[in-house]
């Protein structure tokens, strides 16, 4: 059964204004905002059979898999997180990407889940144009030019969404449009998270054009290590605590010696490695991070038990946009920017980034920084 909701909550105004609809399945029944009639093309109804309305607007080419993840859901195996594309009533099609939590009752069993979907026709499309340029463009001059159009227009699209997001999350967080419950509480949520990984994606985008245009400039400053990946960790538990996973730091006994490395550029590479390990991580199992003093260097090691690393696809692990097929059935969301940007970042700093890893087992990502550093211009603060 679909239905909509009775009424419209001050949550459901901002929540379609930023694109995003939400929706409510209690096991019965199906429940839409007025925001997830639009993004199926349909008209606001109350639906009184048994056959949803999202599975008969299901891609023929995507229903099987789709089914699968829903059902995954709906036996409280995993969150719901994934991307497929509709048929609308006028037969035309739109990508979507739906997340939804699963809430279990006293028993441990599902009793609903909540979630969220918004329209990624747009990104789909770029990236499928992007795709299609570069395999028949092959003048080296033309795709690059395309590659920084790419990144200029994918910046743009995403700045006007966060822009608007963020203002939003800030009116509701200030209570300006009254007090919140719980619901709405979760919803704030929803956007935050979402809000932050538009910002990393924008962030990523800016990097790479710096890269490529030989404008990444480190600002080093004298930093204590232990100190440094200490704070970057604890950001990441929140992220790993979703999916009952330890993060344990193992340090030298004696303290570290303190290193000149840019904190901003260096912090956005082992939060990456920390968060990849933990997304491709088996639920339930430690991440070890470890640092230690080796000659005139500093090495960490980002260490998970998961899904490894085909053999087949390592030498390409670091290429821009590249990420494994095992990567995408994981973990739908990805630019596959994060490594190809860290191993320049690590790189330009004078350091070497490498990696181990076997399929289904142990992955170890690895990285050095040097203590005299003569490649780049030191700025001490």
């Amino acid at each position: 059964m679909v239905a909509s909701k009775s009424k419209e909550e001050p949550s459901d105004f901002f929540l379609a204004m930023s694109g995003i609809g939400t929706w409510e399945w209690n096991t019965k029944k199906l429940i839409w905002d007025d925001y997830m009639f639009t993004l199926y093309g349909l008209e606001k109804t109350t639906i009184t059979e048994n056959y949803p309305l999202y599975r008969p607007s299901i891609h023929p080419d995507e229903k099987d898999r789709v089914e699968i993840e829903v059902e995954y859901a709906l036996d409280g195996k995993k969150d719901l997180d994934t991307s497929f594309k509709i048929l609308l009533p006028d037969k035309s099609i739109r990508y979507l990407h739906v997340r939804g939590k699963n809430f279990f009752d006293s028993k441990k069993k599902i009793a609903s889940i909540k979630g969220t979907a918004w329209d990624i026709t747009k990104r789909k499309q770029l990236e499928k144009e992007l795709q299609e340029k570069i395999r028949k463009v092959s003048q080296e001059k033309e795709i690059e030019r395309m590659k920084s159009e790419f990144v200029s227009l994918a910046a743009h699209q995403l700045r006007t969404p966060l822009t608007s997001m963020n203002w939003y999350i800030e009116l509701l967080e200030n209570k300006d449009t009254g007090p919140l419950n719980e619901e709405q509480i979760e919803c704030i949520e929803n956007i935050h998270e979402e809000s932050q990984r538009m910002t990393n994606l924008v962030e990523e985008f800016l990097n790479l054009a710096r890269i490529e245009s030989g404008k990444l400039k480190q600002n080093l400053t004298l930093t204590d290590p232990t100190t440094f990946i200490t704070k970057t960790i604890q950001e990441c538990h929140p992220l790993a605590h979703k999916k009952n996973i330890k993060l344990v730091f193992e340090k030298p006994s004696q303290k570290m010696d303190s290193i000149q490395l840019d904190k901003i550029l260096i912090h956005q590479v082992i939060h990456n490695l920390i968060t990849n390990a933990i997304k491709y991580a088996s639920e339930k199992t430690t991440i070890i991070i470890r640092a230690k003093d080796h000659k005139q260097s500093l090495i960490i090691q980002v260490s998970n038990k998961g899904i490894g690393i085909p053999k087949s696809v390592q030498p390409r692990i670091f290429e821009k946009f590249f990420r494994a097929d095992n990567a995408v059935s994981v973990q739908t969301d990805g630019s596959g920017l994060g490594l190809h940007i860290a191993k320049n970042i690590i790189e330009d700093a004078g350091g070497k980034i490498w990696f181990t890893s076997e399929e289904g087992k142990e992955t170890i990502f690895s990285l050095s920084l040097p203590r005299k550093n003569t490649t780049i211009t030191t700025k001490q603060t």
